[in-house]
């Protein structure tokens, strides 16, 4: 990446990102849905990744599987207002998959901003600019020198779901 760029390797510390926080996997079970997942690191061709895989059910509400990191490093929100957007590593089935984006001004759970991407089945790099996000369940506009945390989700869509990611970051 350029230097006006901030890479965070998926596959740094087994689960750390190199901010220092964790990635975690969860489903909708968190508000009552059917779906499951699970997240491990994997090598898909030749590549070492993150891989989210499950099955997204529609039932009881419910609609997605999702990995998250926190952007909070000690108590200080990451400050992305110099970036342009988010650069992307990933492989999947063909299916477009989610990227939120919240803020401290959300405060609830399900608050968040949303961009839509497809992953391919090869390795693909893909941009997705700050100004495509945009507020689910939530009002105003997305604070970029205050980020609490990043998502990348599969949802919506009924069925088996399959996503590798090698790597996100922030990009000019």
């Amino acid at each position: 990446m350029p230097a006006n760029a901030l890479w965070i390797d998926m596959c740094h510390g087994h689960g750390t990102s190199r901010l220092g926080t964790r990635w975690t996997a969860f489903t909708d079970q968190v508000m009552g849905g059917l779906s499951q997942a699970q997240a491990r690191y994997d090598i898909v061709d030749d590549q070492a990744c993150l891989r989210l895989d499950g099955f997204v059910r529609l039932e009881n509400r419910g609609g997605f599987i999702q990995v998250a990191l926190p952007l909070v490093v000690g108590e200080h929100p990451f400050d992305a207002s110099h970036f342009g957007g988010l650069r992307l590593r990933v492989w999947g089935t063909g299916a477009p998959f989610q990227v939120h984006l919240r803020s401290e001004q959300q405060r609830m759970p399900w608050e968040h901003y949303s961009a839509e991407a497809w992953a391919p089945d090869a390795w693909t790099q893909i941009d997705v600019p700050f100004h495509a996000f945009k507020p689910e369940m939530t009002q105003g506009i997305l604070d970029l020198s205050r980020l609490t945390r990043l998502g990348i989700v599969v949802a919506k869509r009924p069925g088996p779901a399959s996503l590798a990611i090698a790597g996100v970051g922030f990009h000019a």
